[in-house]
């Protein structure tokens, strides 16, 4: 995606392809809505203590009712939350854990970020590719995904 974004001449090009935005001289852009919220953070003066090591709780705690809504998952105590430092991160930590506690192999969209498939490979995991854009119709490719899923091993890690 990188190099097809570098060698598309139209003006109106925006690259999708990685997980920031960037002006017209290639520099990052913020958004005004980022400015103002970095604001917000800024005027409530908060002390510098480190979080505990799973994170805010007050931000973990609204990511997962926004992830899983009411679930009887969550009133069970079945979901663990942490917070990391980016997605990236994220996705670090977790296959770590994965790898050492339920070593199955991860299913994978393609396309996906390459980066992704290094980190698979580094935590010692190995993973197998679905489908999962169709270019014809520029969606999800809904089918082979959905037949992936259902070839998958139980205890595969999705």
């Amino acid at each position: 995606t990188a190099i097809a974004f570098k060698n598309d001449t139209s003006a109106d090009k925006v690259n999708l392809g990685i997980g920031a935005y960037r002006d017209d001289n290639g520099k990052p852009y913020v958004f005004e809505v980022v400015r103002k919220a970095e604001a917000v953070v800024h005027a409530q003066k908060g002390d510098k203590e480190y979080l505990p090591i799973d994170g805010l709780e007050s931000f973990n705690n609204a990511i997962r009712s926004l992830v899983f809504g009411d679930s009887p998952a969550i009133t069970n105590n079945l979901i663990a939350t942490v917070q990391t430092l980016s997605g990236t991160g994220g996705l670090r930590v977790a296959l770590e854990f994965l790898a050492e506690h339920i070593p199955a192999k991860v299913y994978i969209p393609n396309p996906t970020w390459s980066n992704h498939l290094q980190i698979i490979e580094r935590s010692g995991l190995r993973y197998v590719e679905y489908p999962y854009y169709d270019p014809k119709t520029r969606g999800l490719n809904f089918q082979g995904f959905k037949r992936a899923l259902e070839n998958a091993n139980p205890g595969s890690i999705i």
